[in-house]
């Protein structure tokens, strides 16, 4: 009976920390940014990983790896290098909104700069 008891207690108390321990930590720019992220419009998809960047565009993947190469936690900002397999590459600075769920992607490739809006949807980092 006492250990029928034990168990209960003991899984009505870590329950709720199992839940909370899933999501994104939004405790710094380089933790924040990792995970499964999609654009406004749905129909692209980025995966953030240790090290690695994934885009899902419609059927049309690519795969990078990056490093970070500045951030401003006080601006929720961070910026990235990125190179593909072949050694090909660009940079990307990211902003994130105050709560971390939404994000300017720029891409940014000489002096061109295109920028995108995404939304965290999950902690998966490949698809």
């Amino acid at each position: 009976m006492k250990t029928a008891r034990a168990i209960q207690l003991s899984l009505t108390l870590l329950l709720p920390l199992l839940i909370c321990g899933c999501g994104q930590d939004i405790s710094s720019v380089k933790k924040a940014i990792r995970g499964h992220w999609v654009s406004e419009s749905g129909k692209v998809n980025q995966y953030f990983g240790e090290g690695t960047w994934i885009q899902n565009d419609g059927g049309r993947e690519m795969e990078f790896s990056y490093t970070i190469t500045e951030t401003n936690e006080a601006m929720g900002t961070l910026k990235m290098s990125l190179k593909n397999a072949t050694g090909a590459g660009h940079e990307k600075e990211i902003r994130f909104s105050t709560d971390r769920k939404t994000m300017i992607h720029t891409f940014i490739l000489g002096s061109a700069r295109v920028d995108s809006k995404y939304n965290y949807v999950d902690t998966k980092e490949r698809p």
